[in-house]
């Protein structure tokens, strides 16, 4: 009779890990309600972040343009200052409008522009998926209505099917569907032979 008490009965070890199934669904599906409204809430602030990182890039891609023009700028006053042959060919080249010569050629790789140094396009950033998402999920009022809805049917049905009374029913159904997947395959098998 102690073994009897001792043992635990056969019938209790399915019902013992559908209960772990349960509970792991529980938290699975809150973990999902809460992942769902922190994506809604979070987003709006990361594409403010996105904006201005991408701002920030276009910014120092015209900073590192505009210090380039100023190193040639500064490269060709000293020019100027120094090789009297270049304000000669430069002065000789404002009288020759007619010739409407764009560039002057000058020594040591110099040439006069008439177009502007700065590029008029920054570098594209890449549109991944992620960031179609996010702005999706900052701009799209019907989306985050739907999601934070859904976050919401979530957490009711872990509390009210999957706790409870409710994961009682959850352990039954498992219970009931081991069991008939069971009896298919119990006519097939050939019993244990009996010792003598």
């Amino acid at each position: 009779m102690s073994e009897m008490l001792s043992s635990p009965d056969a019938s209790e070890q399915p019902i013992r890990s559908s209960a772990w199934a349960v509970s792991i669904a529980f938290w699975l599906v809150l973990l999902s309600a809460a992942l769902l409204y922190a994506a809604v809430s979070v987003a709006p602030r990361l594409a403010r972040w996105m904006q201005i990182r991408q701002d920030y890039i276009a910014n120092a891609h015209r900073l590192k343009a505009l210090e380039t023009e100023v190193d040639y700028l500064e490269r060709v006053r000293d020019t100027l200052q120094s090789d009297s042959e270049f304000v000669e060919r430069l002065a000789s080249a404002s009288i020759l409008s007619a010739s409407n010569a764009d560039k002057i050629p000058a020594r040591r790789g110099f040439i006069f522009r008439s177009e502007p140094w700065v590029s008029q396009h920054e570098p594209a950033g890449k549109r991944s998926l992620a960031v179609l998402v996010i702005y999706t999920l900052t701009t799209d009022q019907q989306v985050r209505s739907g999601l934070l809805v859904l976050a919401t049917l979530l957490v009711v049905y872990a509390f009210r099917t999957l706790s409870g009374p409710g994961g009682q029913l959850i352990s039954a159904t498992v219970k009931s569907a081991r069991m008939i997947t069971r009896l298919p395959l119990d006519r097939y098998r050939k019993p244990d032979a009996v010792s003598e």
